[in-house]
């Protein structure tokens, strides 16, 4: 059995565009990053971040990833939350 690991960013178009390239059965989503402190007080800009990067980012990937295993009819996609 050969494992390659890659690390993606899921901000990085690069990254993203990467997924194509590779053939894998096994795509692991644990991409995350929090704010924290008073509502008031955190910018709105830090919130955008932290749903590009949970959410929306995220949720890219694993639809590339999904088309890309229901073409070859195989792949499990894991997510860690």
């Amino acid at each position: 059995m050969e494992l390659e690991v890659l690390k993606l960013d899921v901000n990085n178009k690069l990254d993203r565009s990467q997924l194509e390239a590779y053939d894998f059965d096994i795509y692991v989503a644990n991409a995350g990053i929090g704010e924290a402190g008073p509502l008031a007080e955190i910018p709105l800009e830090n919130v955008r971040r932290v749903f590009e990067t949970n959410v929306f980012s995220s949720l890219e990937m694993a639809q590339t990833v999904a088309r890309k295993f229901v073409a070859k009819k195989k792949g499990k996609i894991i997510f860690v939350s």
